[in-house]
């Protein structure tokens, strides 16, 4: 008799563990889908550049413009042939496959040439695709280290200036002022894309180029859903 007792209550304590087992499960899936629904709606990333932890290795100011306080940085080193250098690295989530457009909001910080203190290195990595396209002609341009040169404009998908290793050279044309521009390819302005294909998170890379090119934010918005007017409000809130 006293040997059925024990294993009646081994077999209650087992099958209490079961249970809790599977409900901790079902929790850990409820969780999940959780933060699938909370990704459906995320077809805009907007991002401080202030935000990022090693942000340290940058300069940080801050200025009024049209009466509201923005904080930027700017690298203070010039690193013109080389990408890769004083790297920062964003994590932006996407919940809605398509196709996305970068720009950030920049200004030249130095001198009063719009040519010069420009530009800094992007990157977009884990996309389907990270390309630049001309807005007049379609054509579409690929980074260096990623595109094929030839003698074909029909098959010579690098842009012209500068890179390597699958970083554009960004920049701002045709002011000095505090702007929403991110264009890549010397003379011929090509703006900056990435698609998408699947919901999930992903890195954007932006490195010193020039010393005094000053980056308050960025976005990526899904041009089927926004116009660019609507992205680049600052107005809009920062988003996770």
């Amino acid at each position: 008799m006293k040997n059925y007792k024990t294993i009646l209550a081994l077999s209650l304590a087992m099958a209490s563990l079961c249970t809790a087992c599977k409900k901790g499960k079902k929790q850990t899936k409820k969780e999940e889908a959780e933060v699938v629904i909370d990704w459906v709606e995320k077809d805009i990333a907007i991002v401080e550049m202030e935000s990022n932890a090693k942000i340290s290795t940058w300069n940080k100011a801050s200025t009024t413009l049209n009466g509201q306080n923005i904080e930027y940085v700017y690298s203070g080193a010039e690193f013109l042939n080389a990408p890769g250098n004083k790297p920062l690295e964003y994590k932006v989530k996407i919940g809605l496959a398509g196709t996305y457009r970068f720009l950030w909001h920049c200004k030249v910080g130095e001198g009063t040439v719009p040519t010069e203190e420009n530009d800094s290195w992007l990157k977009i990595a884990g996309v389907e695709s990270f390309f630049a396209e001309n807005p007049k002609d379609k054509h579409v341009v690929l980074p260096h280290g990623k595109c094929t040169l030839g003698s074909d404009p029909a098959t010579d998908n690098c842009p012209t200036g500068a890179g390597s290793g699958g970083w554009f050279k960004v920049y701002s044309n045709n002011t000095t002022d505090w702007t929403w521009r991110a264009k890549t390819n010397d003379k011929v302005a090509y703006e900056i894309f990435a698609t998408i294909d699947k919901p999930g998170i992903y890195s954007v890379f932006i490195s010193a180029r020039s010393a005094h090119h000053f980056i308050n934010r960025f976005v990526m918005y899904n041009v089927d859903k926004y116009t660019e007017a609507q992205a680049t409000s600052l107005s809009l809130t920062p988003t996770d």
